[in-house]
């Protein structure tokens, strides 16, 4: 009996690993959301998906990033950095809080660094260099001919 306590105390361990990681998941907006134009509160769209935007600027790669629910239907993305100062190294970060309203997801609140965009206006005009500089697909309504967008670039 002895010789089988190993080999069932491993098996027990892997199911109870497979079953913690297969039921719990990451809280993240679902892709109707990420998917939907990115724009300032009151403001004309920009052009390109909230998707899109953070892709071009590499977030959605191995930086770390902690999406939580917040009020309303919003969702709140924290991402955080560690870079190489002169002092040695140095934690940034930015959170940003995004509501949905009609086919628009805007962003409405900021939090970040010292030395980081602090507004949403600057953020967002953060965000959105990327994709401009790499001319990123915009959204459908951006393909029409003469279609404009906040800081929208066409190729």
């Amino acid at each position: 009996m002895k010789a089988l306590a190993g080999p069932a105390l491993a098996v027990t361990l892997a199911l109870g690993y497979v079953a913690l990681r297969g039921g719990t998941k990451d809280d993240a907006p679902p892709r109707e959301f990420t998917d939907l134009e990115l724009s300032l509160p009151g403001e004309q769209g920009s052009c390109y998906s909230l998707s899109t935007a953070f892709i071009a600027n590499g977030i959605y790669g191995k930086t770390p990033r902690t999406w939580e629910k917040a009020d309303h239907g919003a969702w709140r993305l924290t991402v955080e950095r560690v870079t190489q100062a002169f002092n040695g190294p140095t934690r940034e970060f930015n959170t940003w809080t995004f509501e949905k309203h009609g086919n628009a997801v805007e962003l409405v609140e900021v939090e970040a660094s010292e030395g980081m965009p602090q507004t949403p206006a600057a953020s967002l005009d953060d965000l959105l260099d990327a994709p401009n500089s790499i001319h990123s697909t915009p959204v459908a309504r951006c393909l029409e001919p003469g279609a404009t967008g906040y800081l929208f670039k066409r190729k």
